[in-house]
């Protein structure tokens, strides 16, 4: 596989590691610190776009890359409404669009069972859930995608909370967290932490925990060459659901 790395940060450096390791080829590297991505005119022969930017030139990389001819596969959050906009746009366009807030196989099976465990938590009353995330120090957008797309889950299937709330750690009072219809999110960045998010349900007898930690970036490059050779043999909307096969598990449960 010929790879188009596309930034060259933490997660872009883990990848090439990765990518060598498994003996793919990484034939370009667009850095943010140099020319801008969406300035390039002429890029090397590959087979795959990975992007790992920053939310605000996300949208321009992803639909330079795609207009070239490239299948894209993109980590970068943040940028919700870009994300959405080119998953309309796709289809028509005949591109291929891999994003996912979290390319970790731990993570999207957390998504399963967050989603089935607040089904669960409808047959009873009392608890209180709330979802916490921590990362490294050099991770701008909080709350994570990872953490948002894991509130907006929790909030669709259960019929006590209505809604969620980023509860900053640095602030004492937060607006809306009084109200026990309102899941708090709360963020924190420490050191090198490459990432924990952690759901709990909290009621005055007892608690329920799900989480999942990462020990490095490994398991994302892993999970993003994956999506890779993914977008490669497929078309349009891609996620990381129909790779791992999830989005049928999930189907079954409902």
């Amino acid at each position: 596989m010929k790879i188009i790395l596309i930034g060259y940060g933490q997660m872009g450096r883990a990848i090439e590691q990765e990518a060598l390791l498994q003996g793919h080829e990484v034939v370009a590297i667009y850095d943010l610190k140099r020319k801008p991505f969406a300035e390039e005119t002429q890029l090397p022969e590959a087979d795959v776009c990975i992007e790992f930017t920053s939310s605000d030139v996300a949208y321009q990389n992803c639909v330079h890359a795609m207009e070239l001819g490239y299948p894209v596969v993109c980590g970068t959050t943040g940028w919700n409404e870009g994300v959405d906009e080119l998953r309309r746009i796709v289809p028509s366009k005949g591109w291929t669009f891999f994003h996912a807030s979290n390319y970790s196989i731990g993570v999207n099976i957390l998504y399963v069972l967050n989603r089935r465990l607040a089904q669960l938590m409808n047959k009873t009353e009392g608890y209180r859930p709330e979802i916490e995330e921590v990362h490294h120090i050099n991770k701008k957008d909080a709350p994570s995608g990872t953490a948002i797309k894991l509130a907006k889950a929790l909030v669709e299937e259960s019929k006590y909370a209505h809604d969620w709330v980023f509860q900053r750690s640095d602030v004492q009072v937060n607006v809306g967290i009084e109200d026990p219809n309102v899941v708090p999110v709360s963020a924190d960045r420490v050191g090198d932490v490459a990432g924990l998010h952690r759901i709990t349900y909290k009621s005055a007898n007892d608690r329920i925990t799900i989480e999942h930690e990462a020990f490095n970036r490994r398991g994302l490059a892993k999970g993003v060459l994956l999506a890779a050779n993914f977008a490669i043999s497929h078309h349009g909307v891609l996620q990381m659901e129909s790779l791992l096969g999830l989005d049928t598990a999930t189907s079954k449960q409902q």
